[in-house]
């Protein structure tokens, strides 16, 4: 059961990334990430369609003081930009 959880996870975030990127939209787009797994996501990477350079590689979750990502708990969520 908890294959099948993990790997719905994996597809509504790969088929979230494809929408963003093939809808070439401009300005901010907000992205709600549900975290169904057993355990926490520690990185979300959402590409800019043609982005280069170090800003591509940015995790997209909140960050501590010390500006280290803060891991998406198992069973919660959060709106990235």
């Amino acid at each position: 059961m908890m294959r099948g959880t993990w790997i719905r996870s994996l597809t509504l975030l790969a088929f979230v990334g494809i929408v963003l990127a093939l809808a070439g939209c401009e300005g901010t787009i907000r992205v709600k990430v549900v975290n169904e797994l057993p355990w926490a996501i520690t990185d979300v990477y959402i590409y800019e369609a043609g982005a280069t350079g170090p800003e591509r590689e940015l995790n997209r979750l909140d960050r501590d003081a010390n500006e280290n990502p803060i891991p998406l708990p198992a069973g919660e969520n959060q709106v990235l930009p």
